[in-house]
């Protein structure tokens, strides 16, 4: 039986049964198949490095969105501070600068505070009074230092 089907060699050339196989035909396809492998192998590696740097600028880019992201929202909620700050101010009558420093976080709490300010630094009765405001200062003999006319002022608004 063995000799109605003749052996096939590697390559796939019918062989006789005590013939040796071609080893120049063998080893050239061997050197075919390594060269095409060789080939596809450096393909592959090329595509892995394209891909690599795909990976690796993604990531960057990722990176870069988020930092974007989170500057964009800290604007986004400095810039509704400061609405909210001076909405406040406005409201209660205590400068910007005073109801921006307050720590409340949401606008109820901040015009409790602003509120709470305005009414312990209330000046009583009003402005104070000034009875030489936008005046000019006299000319002459006439000149009251200005030590003597702060004491007449104070003088007069507590009744001396």
């Amino acid at each position: 039986m063995a000799e109605d089907n003749p052996a096939k060699d590697p390559a796939g050339t019918a062989t006789e049964p005590n013939q040796e196989p071609d080893y120049k035909a063998l080893y050239e396809q061997a050197l075919a198949d390594a060269e095409k492998w060789k080939t596809m192998s450096r393909k592959n590696e090329s595509k892995a490095k394209t891909n690599a740097d795909a990976v690796d600028q993604l990531a960057d880019l990722s990176k870069r969105l988020e930092a974007i992201e989170g500057e964009n929202a800290a604007l986004k909620a400095s810039a509704q501070r400061a609405e909210m700050v001076h909405a406040v101010a406005a409201d209660t009558g205590v400068p910007e600068n005073i109801v921006a420093a307050l720590s409340a976080t949401d606008k109820d709490e901040l015009t409790a505070a602003a509120k709470a300010i305005a009414e312990a630094y209330k000046t009583p009765g009003g402005a104070p009074f000034a009875p030489e405001a936008g005046k000019f200062p006299q000319q002459g003999a006439n000149v009251k230092t200005n030590a003597r006319q702060f004491a007449e002022t104070i003088e007069a608004m507590l009744g001396h």
